[in-house]
Parts: C-alpha cells; sequence; structure tokens
C-alpha cells in the first residue's frame, strides 16, 4: 500500500531530470511504500515517459510500487501541474514530497518525511541546503536557520491537503501560495516541522539549465551579508558523488545563453498564461 507520494512536475527537463531520478534512486531506510508521480509538457526538450520508466528497476528496489506520468499536450504553469499530480495521488498516500526536475536530493529524503508527517505535522522542510551553478561550478550555502519562513528546501505536504488545491495561474512565490493555499483548505494554522539532521549536506539544488532561472542569483558572487544565501567552502561537495558532478559540468553545453528582453518575455509569459487558461477551461 502506498503511503507516500514524489510529485515531481517537468519543464524542458531532458538534460536535468536525470539528477532528480538519480538522488531518488538512492534513496536509504525506505520501509515503506511510495509512488513517483511525474507531470510534464510532452514536446520541446521533454525528458519523456521512457526516460521516467527506465529507472522503474532501481525505485522498485527501493520500494517505489507506482511510477504515474501525466502527458500534458500544451504548457501549464507549475501550480497547475500540482494540481493535477494532486489528483491523481493514490488514496492511501499519507504524505507527498515537493521535488525539483533540477535538483538532487538526499539520501534520507523520503525516511525524514515519512517519519515527520507519523508525528502529525501538515507541513516539513529544510533550512539549509547547498546550493550550485550550474553554469560555472559556483556554490553558495542556502541558510533559513535563523527565520521563521516555512517555505525553504524539500518541501513535503500532506497528501490529503495536496488532492484539494485550487486552479491558480500563480506566477511567482509558488511555495508560499501552496503552503498559504494548504492552510486555508485545512481551516486552521497548518502544524510545520522542519528538518533537524544534518543530511542537508548530502543534497545539492542547482539554479536550471537557463539563463532566466539563474537570474536571480547573482549573490554567487558578492552574497549580502543578512541574505539566506551565504559563502562555503567547496569542500562540502565531497558528500556529492564525483560522477554527479562530472555529468552536471557536461551539462553546461546544453545552458541556454540566449534571453530576451525583459519587456517581451514578460507579453510572452501573458501570452503562454492566456492560452494555458483556454486549454484549461472545463478540464480541471
Amino acid at each position: 500500500m502506498v503511503e507516500l507520494s514524489v510529485a515531481l512536475p517537468m519543464y524542458k527537463a531532458k538534460h536535468i531530470a536525470w539528477l532528480a531520478m538519480e538522488g531518488l534512486c538512492r534513496q536509504k531506510n525506505v520501509h515503506f511504500e511510495w509512488e513517483l508521480m511525474v507531470a510534464e509538457e510532452r514536446y520541446l526538450k521533454a525528458f519523456g515517459r521512457h526516460k521516467v520508466h527506465s529507472y522503474e528497476q532501481r525505485l522498485r528496489e527501493i520500494g517505489c510500487r507506482r511510477i504515474h506520468y501525466i502527458g500534458l499536450d500544451f504548457w501549464v504553469p507549475l501550480p497547475v501541474k500540482c494540481l493535477l499530480i494532486g489528483k491523481e495521488l493514490s488514496p492511501s498516500s499519507k504524505c507527498t514530497l515537493l521535488q525539483a526536475a533540477d535538483d538532487y536530493p538526499q539520501p534520507w529524503r523520503l525516511k525524514d518525511a515519512y517519519d515527520a508527517f507519523e508525528k502529525g505535522v501538515d507541513w516539513f522542510y529544510s533550512k539549509k541546503g547547498v546550493y550550485y551553478k550550474i553554469f560555472n561550478g559556483k556554490i553558495l550555502l542556502y541558510d533559513h536557520s535563523c527565520s521563521q519562513h516555512v517555505s525553504g528546501v524539500e518541501m513535503a505536504v500532506r497528501s490529503d491537503l495536496m488532492r484539494n488545491l485550487p486552479l491558480s495561474f500563480q506566477r511567482t512565490s509558488i511555495d508560499h501560495w501552496l503552503f498559504m493555499s494548504m492552510q486555508a483548505t485545512k481551516g486552521s494554522p497548518l502544524v510545520t516541522e522542519f528538518n533537524k539532521t544534518d543530511h542537508w549536506k548530502y543534497s545539492l539544488y542547482t539554479d536550471g539549465m537557463n539563463i532566466q532561472a539563474g537570474a536571480g542569483f547573482e549573490c554567487y558572487d558578492n552574497p549580502p551579508e543578512d541574505a539566506a544565501f551565504k559563502k562555503i567552502e567547496p569542500e562540502v561537495l565531497q558528500h556529492i558523488p564525483e560522477g554527479i558532478l562530472q555529468r552536471l559540468r557536461m551539462c553546461r553545453r546544453y545552458i541556454s545563453r540566449w534571453k530576451l528582453p525583459k519587456n517581451i518575455s514578460s507579453i510572452v509569459f501573458r501570452i503562454k498564461f492566456l492560452l494555458a487558461k483556454i486549454y484549461l477551461a472545463g478540464k480541471v
């Protein structure tokens, strides 16, 4: 019986989603059954159903009993992918991990979340993580240890709240939107808990495969003293397998160096959102 779900939305993840899949394949101490839920557009630069299922045997060896691939014929924003995944979760699933396609989860991520939800939490997350800039290999420490902010990294939620997400075309601050939407669904403050282990040292978060995705990380060079991102010594990468770091360095050849002017980019996004609303009308 499936007790935990991993939600893995993808977009143009052809050359990077292997990172998340490899991270899931190295999970440890998994004594429960779980499922992998993927949603992605099936066109340009898709990772694809075939590649997802190519990991099936390795995932089965660590308790994955179901891989469900939601192929989309049209672009939809991330909140809609979350909604579609939520509607397809196994009825027995108790908690859902939110996994980015371009991040490498630590080996105990599933176990840490499972244990937290066994204690009755609604929202589980980590306050620390190592960020890696694919373009040049620079790293930063993400550290919100002194903050009360609850949308950090490695977030997980109660599955019954994930199943009842509202339809939204939220463009920014998706983590905050998820938290507030689930709190509204519950009708009372969410019970939150953060991961107090040092397992964050074994994870790696990247800034994606395009210039726009990494645009907010100018602090890789000069992080402000009061920022959540801080300088960290390269030795922290000793916990990441060298084979993974080599593949990430090879990914640099696929990074898009072409960037739309900001005003044109904004217009393109508005058109995409309008078309997505038309496409989804009556479907969800």
